[in-house]
């Protein structure tokens, strides 16, 4: 009887230590993957490259090595990359301009500046999206160049470093690298990129821009252009300088001459964001028509170039639109994919704005439920990212839905 009775304890002994060790197996199999895997999908976003020798290239600035390096990969759609106006509106709107400057190790007080990047790398990557951003400087050292990168994820950070006697290999090899690292099987190499941001006049009629002097940027940019007429980007500056002051007629000649260079070059993202902007002009002239037609083609432009930004910016106008015509059904479409597509970007701004856009549309059509849970959603997306204007725009919104909730 004894010999019975033992032997299922044995039996039930080794099976609780057998499990044990398949649980301790597997929790180290889980810790090793996550290091090493390469990473699952995810918005990247490129930093403004520091340089730090005084002996580089005059055509070479932060922004023009930040935009030959995002030309660069090739990471597929799992992984967009906001392009380099892009970003730095969101270091705008994250209040994150003082990382332009900024190296690994240049500060006395070097923890207390570690401390202070790493708030200012998460409150960035709130405020964009970006599931991964990379912050990269240029240095020579012996003749050589070196790049160092650091690539950050939410709770993960890691650094790597490049040589080679050219910048522009030196910024190949580091494409090539990054793109091994978020996609192993690509066999797509780097193309050499001639940036847009290598002319003197569009980087000073940014700062202008961005310092709120337009009517010196515009004169920047008109400068840029007379010295490089191809360059697309200056023009869609200049265009949207031009649709701000509400020189419509100047603009949709600035922007229907880009389009035909960018489409004699075939050069889709640029075109959908000129079509964008051009779809805008043609509201403001009230050719609506015409406007939704242009936001059809620029959809098609952006889906051939992954912009999922852009697919969510113009999804929201075609939205816009739709409900000026009474076609609010086709409205409610558009505002949903434009959600869907800022979602893919993990751009929380982008959804808020896109939900406020719906939950106008259901208050017109009496769905007063369904545009408080809208609602809702809005404000729990953009709470805490200290976007003061945004936050009382939406409570405003909000507070106007609880009233007709009430009334009705």
């Amino acid at each position: 009887m004894m010999s019975h009775s033992v032997q299922p304890n044995k039996n039930k002994y080794l099976a609780m230590v057998i499990v044990f060790i398949v649980v301790i197996l597997g929790f180290y199999t889980y810790i090793n993957s996550n290091s090493t895997d390469a990473p699952s999908s995810g918005s990247i976003l490129v930093l403004p490259i520091t340089l730090t020798s005084k002996d580089i290239q005059p055509w070479w600035n932060v922004y023009a090595a930040m935009d030959n390096l995002n030309h660069q990969l090739t990471l597929g759609a799992k992984f967009p990359i906001l392009q380099t106006e892009d970003a730095i509106t969101m270091m705008q709107l994250a209040d994150a301009s003082n990382t332009i400057n900024r190296t690994l190790n240049n500060s006395e007080n070097n923890a207390k500046h570690n401390l202070e990047h790493q708030i200012d790398i998460k409150r960035l990557m709130a405020i964009s999206g970006a599931a991964y951003i990379i912050e990269a400087s240029i240095s020579k050292v012996n003749k050589k160049y070196q790049l160092t990168y650091v690539l950050y994820q939410e709770n993960h950070q890691q650094q790597k470093l490049i040589e080679s006697t050219t910048l522009d290999s030196l910024v190949t090899l580091t494409a090539a690298d990054i793109n091994q690292l978020f996609n192993p099987n690509t066999t797509a190499k780097p193309a050499a990129y001639s940036s847009n941001f290598g002319n003197l006049q569009l980087i000073k009629g940014l700062g202008f821009i961005q310092s709120g002097d337009l009517v010196l940027a515009q004169q920047q940019l008109t400068q840029s252009i007379a010295a490089e007429p191809e360059n697309l980007l200056a023009r869609r500056l200049l265009a949207r300088l031009q649709y701000q002051n509400t020189q419509y007629i100047l603009a949709k000649a600035t922007l229907t001459s880009a389009i035909e260079h960018a489409t004699k070059v075939n050069n889709d993202r640029e075109l959908a964001k000129l079509r964008l902007l051009l779809a805008q002009t043609y509201l403001e002239m009230t050719d609506i028509e015409p406007a939704l037609t242009l936001l059809s083609i620029a959809k098609t432009n952006a889906a051939k170039a992954n912009e999922w930004l852009y697919l969510g910016y113009i999804s929201q106008l075609s939205g816009v639109i739709n409900q000026r015509l009474g076609r609010n059904e086709e409205a409610r479409l558009q505002f949903k994919q434009a959600i869907k597509y800022h979602r893919m970007m993990g751009y929380l701004i982008g959804q808020s704005q896109s939900l406020n856009l719906l939950v106008e549309l259901e208050i017109v059509e009496h769905n007063y439920p369904q545009a408080y849970r809208d609602i809702t959603r809005s404000f729990t997306l953009i709470s805490g990212l200290g976007l003061t204007e945004m936050e009382a725009a939406t409570l405003t919104l909000m507070a106007k839905v609880e009233d007709k909730r009430r009334g009705s």
